[in-house]
């Protein structure tokens, strides 16, 4: 674990409301730090963000649905998600939100 080389390494912390925890990464291998493995189901990755003095803040996340993941039965409303990049093996927060509306598609 942790032999990441990419430069570009997000961490996804999600506690759903029904208290289910996920501990994902954007790349294909698991990520340990903190105490915790970050696990690379879902292809999860940071799409886009923008932030705005109008509060008119959103961020993007994409993924697949996979059981080992976050799955088609996951109810993300309400959830809380905290993104942090990796690197040089040291996890940095960059921002915690509550997740308002999600697209689900047929993956």
């Amino acid at each position: 674990m942790n032999r990441v080389n990419e430069s570009l390494v997000y961490l996804f912390y999600i506690k759903a409301k029904n208290a289910k925890e996920y501990h994902l990464t954007s790349v294909s291998e698991a990520v340990s730090t903190g105490g915790a493995v970050y696990l690379p189901y879902s292809g999860l990755s940071l799409k886009s963000a923008n932030f705005n003095d109008s509060a008119e803040n959103y961020i993007i996340l994409h993924g697949i649905f996979e059981e080992r993941g976050i799955s088609l039965k996951t109810d993300l409303i309400g959830a809380e998600i905290k993104i942090m990049n990796f690197n040089g093996g040291v996890a940095r927060h960059i921002v915690t939100y509550i997740c308002s509306q999600y697209l689900r598609q047929d993956l």
